[in-house]
């Protein structure tokens, strides 16, 4: 997921994980999200472990605070205007593709948007676009980005 992490969302080579552009395209949105899905449980896991967080239930706190649809659907709503119009498309197609349901804790409007989003992941991922893939994730969740030592200061 993340340089020198230990989960590798890319797909070898960067071929991608279907065999062609085609074939992705073909796939139902609801497909991509759930792929997408886990791509992003499992990035905002490992960010959370690299963030030295040692409580199992801390860890499960603030993961379920940063994955559940509501935070989905506004961070996915803050960083539009960075999609390209392909990854516009697929955000649609997700938010607008007929699932079972509605989680209980979300409102219909975030939870079509959190599959949009997920859409968007899950197509980028099995597209084999590690690359941008990584740079939507650090936009979608900056505050997860590597904490950086201070600069300067006081030495004693």
């Amino acid at each position: 997921m993340c340089a020198g992490g230990a989960a590798n969302l890319g797909s070898p080579n960067q071929q991608s994980a279907t065999g062609s552009s085609t074939k992705i395209w073909q796939l139902s949105p609801l497909v991509w999200a759930y792929v997408g899905d886990a791509v992003f449980e499992l990035y905002v896991r490992e960010h959370l472990v690299q963030r030295g967080l040692a409580s199992v239930d801390s860890l499960h706190r603030q993961a379920v605070g940063l994955v559940r649809a509501s935070s989905q659907a506004a961070r996915i709503r803050a960083v539009e205007p960075i999609l390209s119009p392909e990854e516009q498309e697929v955000v649609h197609r997700g938010r607008n593709a007929h699932g079972s349901g509605v989680a209980r804790s979300a409102s219909a409007a975030d939870y079509r948007m959190s599959t949009g989003l997920e859409a968007l992941l899950g197509f980028l991922y099995l597209a084999g676009r590690s690359e941008r893939l990584q740079e939507i994730l650090a936009a979608l969740l900056p505050d997860l980005a590597p904490q950086r030592a201070p600069q300067g200061g006081s030495q004693a």
